[in-house]
């Protein structure tokens, strides 16, 4: 009996290092449905203050648990640029959150 429980605990490690390589090798930013995702420089931060007299207390908030920001590694306070396609004219949107905490 005591080999058959150590070749259950090898299976089952086994198992569970399978699952850890998956969640890994996943990343959020690859999925169709997600824009381009990526931090906002300090030039584009001045250039949205300056030609649009937006603030970052002024961005519209997004949690630091969300998928795409956790991947990136963003903390609160940090600005992260979503860059979305229209499907009227083919032009590239760029959106502005501010990162926050719990």
């Amino acid at each position: 009996m005591a080999e058959k429980t150590t070749k259950t605990i090898k299976t089952t490690k086994k198992k569970s290092k399978a699952k850890v390589e998956e969640v890994i090798n996943y990343t959020p930013l690859d999925h169709v449905l997600v824009p381009k995702t990526e931090q906002a420089t300090e030039d584009e931060l001045k250039t949205l203050a300056g030609s649009l007299g937006i603030t970052r207390d002024k961005l519209p908030l997004i949690n630091s648990k969300d998928a795409s920001i956790a991947y990136l590694k963003l903390r609160p306070g940090d600005v992260v640029k979503f860059t979305r396609k229209s499907l009227i004219n083919a032009s590239e949107n760029p959106y502005y959150r501010l990162v926050i905490g719990e």
